[in-house]
């Protein structure tokens, strides 16, 4: 998963949705807690047929690392089909190609691992079960710092998080506005206007600072929102930070914003955002 999240992270492709920090955070929080416990208990288990090697002929032993080996030919079994209908529905042939040497080498060193286990290979020869388990662990820390690389330290994932809870306000305080300026035929003159205390609705504030987020009138449909965010916006595979929408003037226009205070200039098209005739 953490590979597939890093390979869609560095060939993005248009048709893939499945992005957010998430996609990586969550196979990298399981891979560092899970690890390290699947190392220890390897290291015992191995100590323990050396020690005790009546125990490498328990039926529940040669059970799960035949289930194990059925599981991980399984996996890439399927794995395969699945890359394949990918391919096939148009996916992009590197990714194609990336994606099944992630499974060949993942899924392969399983098989090839536990295959040699159960032949006796890592009873007889501990200091190959030792450079194997140092070569796991190697791989492993560098996928996992790899995955810093690309969403960043969590205190930058939590700044990124803020501007997007940010984002999220001024965009409600857009629609707001346009709502208000459809009701009243003219724009608010302060966030202030907006209250409700019928539908409950008041301005947001900055999530971070708790401070109002500036809004200035330039003219009799134009307004301007503004925010002090903690990083600059950028998008790619794994973090996608730009909010695109319909532009309320008609046009396209994004959320893109640099560190520090940025300002979004809007202006209301009337023929697209007709003032609602009054109902009697």
């Amino acid at each position: 998963m953490l590979l597939f999240a890093y390979i869609n992270a560095i060939f993005p492709d248009v048709l893939d949705y499945r992005r957010g920090f998430d996609s990586i955070t969550g196979p990298m929080a399981s891979l560092i807690v899970a690890f390290p416990v699947y190392i220890f208990l390897t290291r015992f288990l191995n100590q323990d047929i050396r020690k005790h090697s009546e125990k490498k002929e328990l039926w529940i032993r040669r059970w799960l690392i035949y289930l194990t080996l059925f599981l991980a030919g399984l996996a890439i079994f399927i794995d395969f089909i699945t890359l394949v209908r990918f391919f096939l529905n148009g996916d992009t042939t590197l990714r194609f190609i990336c994606k099944a040497l992630a499974v060949f080498i993942v899924a392969g060193g399983v098989f090839e691992y536990y295959l040699m286990d159960i032949r006796g290979k890592w009873e007889k020869d501990e200091k190959h079960s030792v450079i194997a388990g140092y070569v796991a662990g190697i791989a492993v820390i560098a996928i996992i710092v790899a995955g810093f690389v690309v969403v960043g330290t969590p205190k930058e994932i939590r700044s990124v998080r803020i501007d997007q809870e940010r984002v999220s306000d001024l965009r409600d305080i857009q629609w707001q506005t346009i709502n208000y300026w459809q009701k009243k035929n003219s724009l608010p003159t302060t966030l202030a206007d907006l209250d409700d205390s019928i539908s409950g609705y008041s301005a947001p504030a900055d999530p971070e600072t708790e401070e109002a987020y500036t809004y200035k009138v330039n003219g009799p449909r134009s307004f301007t929102l503004c925010a002090n965010f903690s990083s600059e916006s950028r998008e790619d595979g794994a973090q996608d930070y730009r909010y695109p929408i319909k532009s309320i003037s008609g046009g396209q226009d994004s959320w893109t914003h640099g560190e520090g205070e940025t300002c979004f200039d809007r202006t209301i098209d009337p023929d697209l955002y007709k003032t609602p005739r009054p109902v009697f």
